[in-house]
């Protein structure tokens, strides 16, 4: 992912360009210099099938993995990471869709990108730290009463 980046960022030269939006209102936004824009979306679109596939395999692995936690008493997350996946997915076909949308302005794709991300992250980490914690106040009070 890195490497189809850094050519991509090699071969566009990317460039800061500030659009108006209204009277008092701009905003800047990284724009190739290269005149050809056929790059620019040729890379962009690398990047996106990249991503899916990474998303689409690991969403394959969580789908298959699933019923790990009933046969092994090792692996009790499972559960929790298919979760998280299903929700990453989710959050990326959402994303996606705000991203390919040319009637979106600005602000609607910066505002729904920043939901879109923080509702990912946050929801992967609650699933998966919070039942963790539970398991630990749980554990810590049995101690107590038993004292």
């Amino acid at each position: 992912m890195q490497l189809i980046l850094v050519i991509g960022l090699i071969l566009t030269r990317p460039a800061p360009m500030t659009l108006n939006v209204s009277f008092a209102q701009h905003y800047v936004q990284c724009q190739s210099t290269n005149p050809n824009g056929k790059i620019e979306t040729a890379f962009m679109a690398l990047t996106c099938v990249f991503a899916g596939i990474m998303v689409l395999f690991a969403t394959f692995l969580a789908y298959k993995t699933r019923a790990a936690g009933r046969r092994y008493s090792h692996y009790s997350e499972t559960k929790q990471m298919g979760l998280s996946v299903y929700n990453i997915l989710f959050s990326a076909l959402v994303g996606f869709a705000v991203l390919v949308n040319p009637m979106a302005d600005f602000y609607t794709k910066y505002y729904i990108t920043v939901i879109t991300i923080l509702w990912a992250t946050t929801f992967s980490l609650l699933v998966l730290f919070l039942p963790k914690v539970h398991a630990f106040w749980q554990h810590r009070r049995k101690e107590q009463r038993q004292k």
